[in-house]
């Protein structure tokens, strides 16, 4: 059987642990820190899971969940989060897609 490419899965999360560091930034995400859990699929039957902390959210990123998910209101979180504290991150997900500028990092 071919290999067929996935698209990435996006999950907006708390850290548990405080260990993993941020794709973009390279700093470490503390514990309970917003983070966006994006699981790339690498060949059939592996992935490996990246994290990207709240701060770093930048228009692509935006760009490529959107497209995933439909609607930055879609992006799924972990069951224990509060959906309240899940919308901070889909906002900032909706403000990156639509203004280049935000979410631009220097």
């Amino acid at each position: 059987m071919p290999f067929k490419a996935r698209p990435n899965d996006y999950q907006i999360e708390e850290a548990a642990s405080g260990r993993a560091e941020c794709r973009r930034c390279h700093k470490k995400i503390g514990k309970g820190a917003l983070r966006l859990r994006i699981v790339a699929f690498v060949c059939p039957g592996r992935s490996t899971a990246f994290f990207r902390c709240a701060e770093c959210v930048d228009p692509k990123l935006a760009a490529a969940v959107l497209k995933v998910c439909g609607a930055a209101e879609r992006v799924p979180c972990t069951s224990k989060m509060e959906a309240t504290r899940a919308d901070q991150l889909r906002k900032a997900l909706s403000l990156a897609a639509q203004d280049p500028a935000v979410g631009a990092q220097p």
